[in-house]
């Protein structure tokens, strides 16, 4: 995994806070027989895939950032995006799985949100050692 762009650094004004209020944006290669690379932009919730057979970007909305997290530890990238992340391109052909996908995104939103800054912090902290030790 290399890195082009790292997760922001922490607003100064709020040392305590600092870690969970900052947003994920970053640019990884996988080391994946799939997916080439992933740049995530946690503001705009926008994922962006490159597969390995191609050089075309695929940009996927709304993809909350546990979904990025998984799709980086899963042990098969491709596995995990036929799984979860394609469903959301595939969704606009089938008025029924947009409604499953709408409320799959809305519970795992519900979870991140129980779960609280704790949870997002430790994401944070998971893309950290993965920029830093080159995944």
């Amino acid at each position: 995994m290399s890195t082009t762009d790292v997760l922001e650094p922490p607003d100064a004004a709020a040392p305590d806070a600092a870690a969970p209020a900052r947003l994920a944006h970053f640019d990884l290669a996988l080391d994946s027989s799939c997916i080439d690379h992933i740049k995530y932009d946690e503001d705009r919730q926008e994922l962006e895939l490159k597969f390995v057979k191609g050089q075309t970007w695929y940009t996927y909305y709304d993809v909350p950032l546990s979904v990025v997290v998984a799709l980086i530890e899963a042990p098969s990238a491709g596995q995990y995006y036929h799984r979860v992340i394609a469903l959301d391109h595939s969704a606009s052909l089938n008025p029924d799985l947009v409604a499953k996908h709408r409320a799959k995104l809305g519970r795992l939103r519900a979870e991140e949100r129980r779960q609280g800054d704790g949870f997002r912090a430790h994401l944070l902290r998971k893309i950290d050692g993965w920029l830093k030790k080159g995944k």
